[in-house]
């Protein structure tokens, strides 16, 4: 499965790593001088942890990410600055809902996050900022000392008891390396309620390629399940005083009532690596509930087994896959929101759809003689006013709608991407099946 992560490096989602551990398996014959790494480090309300570091196999994609920015700096302690940068606050998640047939939206800060640096090889004070326009404030700092990590995360949440074998594929037939790879990972299912998770997961899967334009491109997906038990049926709902022992340790109510998000690192952690494990594109949490809810971080979404959560499903990957941005107002209003889709300004060398426009009147009104034009309508980005969408309807503001012809084409562009590598094999073999492996701790 081709890696298709839009961060920096894989971004997104813990007991401790001993910070006095021994040199793990995979640091043999690494020159720690003159390496690069892929660092994991815990943020939630006691600071900061350190997860992991391995030896970088890959450049960052790197790139500012949309949402509220950290700045991080590794000082060396000879003095000077050894890295610095910023990248996408990862405690941020996103909850969008259904009232009646609009969608409403809510900016959540869970709390509780995975950092991913690129880092050097040289040991150093990691200090993590919260930026509020020119001023800092320090969340945290921490040793950094890679050959001291073990070069593994320590086992996570999950027993690995719980884990029972490796993810395997549940639909799709596309060649991995040319194809989206979504793995479904259940919470709050018991080992004896796992059939009917995989059944949820299939039709979730199901439905997202209904929607008419991801069903355009439906040969090139493929569905991975992750036999994963919790040890209680259900999630925790704390306003009833429900608390179950799960998995992945979701809850509803993170911030928001329908927010349903993990409540740990450890849990994100863990999540991140099954992911890992089958190179997954997209994740989808689907917990045992039949109570509307869910939630996006940054590279996972978690929904209920409420049927709206799942047509909520395709318009959640023009977030995940695309970089969408919204195009509904709720009275939220995000001026500063950047995307393809949206724009602050009407006028036609602002908008980033100028070559697909049909109309010479900008702004749009929105009238039925406009119905299928380009051009620019008022209302996106959850402002009533002063941002602009390219078409009357699409499925990134109603989630019955087709997409809009600007979004379309960014799937399109998209998919045209994944064309299948030259065949290195002489008999053109296809893909491979995900690995045997079923530990996800173990080291690469």
């Amino acid at each position: 499965m081709r890696r298709l992560w839009r961060g920096s490096l894989c971004s997104a989602w813990l007991v401790v790593v001993s910070a006095c551990g021994p040199l793990g398996e995979g640091w043999v014959g690494v020159d720690l001088t003159e390496s690069r790494f892929a660092v994991q480090v815990a943020i939630d309300p006691s600071g900061l942890s350190f997860l992991d570091a391995r030896p970088l196999e890959r450049p960052s994609l790197g790139g500012r990410q949309p949402g509220r920015q950290l700045a991080w700096v590794l000082e060396g302690y000879a003095g000077g600055r050894l890295a610095e940068g910023t990248l996408a606050d990862p405690r941020r998640a996103r909850a969008e809902w259904l009232e009646g047939a609009a969608l409403h939206s809510a900016t959540v800060n869970a709390g509780v996050g995975v950092l991913e640096l690129e880092l050097p090889g040289t040991p150093g004070m990691l200090i993590v900022y919260e930026q509020d326009g020119a001023t800092r404030y320090e969340i945290g700092r921490l040793a950094y000392a890679p050959e001291q990590a073990g070069g593994r995360l320590a086992q996570p949440l999950a027993a690995k008891d719980d884990l029972l074998g490796p993810a395997f594929q549940i639909a799709g037939r596309a060649d991995p390396t040319a194809a989206v790879d979504m793995l479904f990972l259940p919470d709050g299912y018991l080992e004896e309620e796992l059939e009917g998770f995989y059944a949820d997961a299939l039709a979730v899967f199901n439905q997202i390629l209904e929607q008419p334009d991801f069903a355009a491109h439906a040969g090139a997906f493929n569905a991975w399940a992750q036999p994963l038990r919790s040890r209680d049926s259900g999630i925790d709902i704390p306003s009833e005083e429900v608390f179950r022992d799960t998995a992945l340790d979701n809850s509803f109510e993170v911030y928001v009532d329908r927010c349903v998000y993990p409540k740990t690192s450890e849990a994100i952690a863990l999540i991140e690596k099954l992911a890992d494990k089958v190179s997954a594109d997209v994740v989808i949490v689907i917990v045992n509930s039949e109570r509307y809810g869910g939630c996006a971080g940054q590279r996972f979404t978690t929904q209920t087994r409420h049927p709206y959560a799942a047509l909520v499903g395709a318009h959640e990957l023009g977030h995940t896959l695309l970089l969408l941005d919204d195009e509904y107002e709720d009275g939220t209003c995000q001026p500063e929101a950047v995307g393809p889709n949206i724009s602050a300004s009407w006028a036609l060398s602002a908008l980033p759809w100028a070559d697909l426009v049909t109309t010479t009147t900008l702004p749009t009104p929105e009238e039925e003689s406009y119905d299928g034009v380009v051009g620019a309508f008022e209302g996106a980005a959850y402002c009533t006013a002063g941002m602009y969408r390219p078409q009357q309807n699409c499925l990134m503001r109603d989630i019955n709608a087709p997409m809009c012809a600007v979004c379309r084409r960014e799937l399109d562009r998209f998919m045209a991407k994944l064309a299948p590598p030259p065949s290195t094999d002489e008999d053109g073999a296809g893909a491979e099946d995900a690995p045997a492996d079923d530990d996800p701790w173990a080291g690469p």
